[in-house]
């Protein structure tokens, strides 16, 4: 018997939701709340960085990107359609989130590093290629 994954919010779902059923942009938030470490697919990570402004392909043309991937919103535009949409920031969250995630990481698996994850990677400015997932 596997376990019901919670993570696109159908669980319990009344009506049932199809398959097919897009997963809600709270998913960022609740990613990001949770310190989930690990996307379940590409198109998770896609949506992630584009709710923290981070690019997940590589920087194109005149884009002001910072050390950390985070698109500038002057060059917003010229980017990502998803960073348009729904990314609520002006400055980059990294750091902020790099504090979140630290504290709620403390006491918990002491002396691992998350570099490695999916977020981890995310936050260090690296790019993760569809394969990955």
């Amino acid at each position: 018997m596997s376990t019901s994954k919670l993570e696109n919010l159908s669980f319990c779902a009344i009506p049932l939701m199809p398959s097919s059923w897009p997963v809600p942009p709270v998913v960022c938030h609740l990613i990001i709340f949770t310190v989930q470490l690990y996307m379940k697919d590409y198109e998770e990570y896609i949506a992630l960085c584009g709710f923290l402004g981070l690019l997940s392909r590589a920087a194109e043309g005149n884009m002001e990107v910072g050390a950390d991937g985070f698109d500038r919103p002057s060059t917003r535009d010229l980017s990502n359609p998803v960073l348009l949409k729904g990314n609520p920031f002006i400055n980059s969250p990294v750091e902020c989130i790099r504090s979140i995630l630290a504290m709620r990481r403390k006491g918990q698996r002491k002396g691992q590093s998350f570099a490695m994850s999916h977020l981890g990677m995310i936050l260090n400015g690296e790019l993760i290629p569809r394969e990955s997932f």
